[in-house]
């Protein structure tokens, strides 16, 4: 192995991972963050408001769940609805 090998395996080491997620609109972007922050820490971060933002935001959650094939997140997010709003 030559220098330039063992300095791309370092700088490699120390960047951060590149996510890339396809948007329909600039509005998805807070969902899809939150469903990125989801896999990372293994809960779902949204507002904390009113009962229907929180609706709002967890259905939004959902739909850019489900566009990135993330079911685990879809899971979350129906729970948490579910606890909001009990469902039948």
């Amino acid at each position: 192995a030559d220098a330039s090998d063992d300095s791309s395996a370092a700088r490699a080491a120390t960047e951060r991972p590149l996510v890339a997620v396809s948007l329909e609109s600039a509005d998805d972007l807070t969902a899809a963050l939150a469903v990125v922050q989801f896999l990372y820490k293994g809960e779902l971060e949204l507002s904390k408001g009113a009962s229907s933002t929180v609706i709002a935001d967890m259905l939004a959650a959902y739909k850019a769940a489900q566009y990135m094939g993330v079911e685990v997140c879809m899971d979350a997010c129906a729970a948490k609805l579910c606890s909001i709003q009990p469902c039948s």
